[in-house]
């Protein structure tokens, strides 16, 4: 494993948040060049897809006694799922308006659970991190959540592990005797893949519910192959 990646990987603590959001909609279009976002991790989207708007959230805290899960659908508030969101991910315009919770509620929720993790010295684990970060931060800016868009900016920087990564990717095509190319792009992963190279036992493909618990799964996979890092 190169240092690189495993200094991104050595937590001060067994301890992962893994997530995963589904939004309202989305454009059709190929995603712009690859780049460091705004929030510190490379990133393949427009910036018309960070406008979209967050129908839930889920995420998943693993650590070596076991793992716990959280969602919370978000209550449309003069936006609505369409019907290609709606066959993604299952949550229909009624069942956010009748189940969803308020935004802010429901952000002040997750964000509890991220400065938990944080403070503990664990990680916070996307595929895409960056996007999810974007998507995250602009939705507490508009529930006028701004020093928790701040908090968690400084948050994702920090202690943010993206599993889109060029690195990882690189490594991943490297271990399987594949050319890894020399641009960023050429370098990424899929989830799919990096899930049968690391977790072959789980099925393909994998279910948007079950991402969120994917992604930190995928993180506990790295951990133990950078050796001693994951003892459970």
């Amino acid at each position: 494993m190169p240092e690189e990646i495993r200094a991104k990987l050595s937590p001060g603590s067994p301890l992962v948040l893994g997530l995963d959001v589904v939004t309202n909609d989305w454009t059709p279009g190929a995603a712009e060049k690859g780049l460091i976002g705004e929030h510190g991790h490379y990133q393949l989207c427009r910036p018309c897809d960070l406008e979209a708007r967050v129908v839930q959230i889920t995420w998943m805290i693993r650590n070596e006694a076991g793992a716990a899960a959280a969602a919370r659908v978000v209550k449309p508030n003069g936006w609505t799922i369409s019907e290609k969101a709606f066959r993604y991910h299952g949550i229909s315009q009624e069942a956010a308006e009748e189940k969803g919770s308020e935004l802010a509620a429901s952000l002040r929720y997750f964000m509890r659970d991220v400065r938990a993790v944080c403070d503990a010295g664990g990680c916070l684990v996307a595929h895409h991190l960056g996007f999810h970060a974007g998507l995250l931060f602009r939705e507490m800016q508009r529930a006028g959540l701004d020093a928790d868009a701040r908090d968690w900016s400084r948050l994702v920087r920090v202690h943010g592990f993206c599993t889109m990564c060029p690195q990882l990717g690189k490594w991943h095509a490297q271990c399987l005797g594949r050319d890894a190319g020399t641009e960023m792009t050429m370098n990424v992963s899929k989830l799919k893949d990096l899930v049968a190279w690391l977790l072959p036992e789980l099925p393909a493909p994998v279910p948007w519910a079950g991402k969120a618990q994917t992604h930190a799964d995928v993180y506990v996979a790295l951990l133990k192959r950078a050796g001693g890092l994951w003892k459970a």
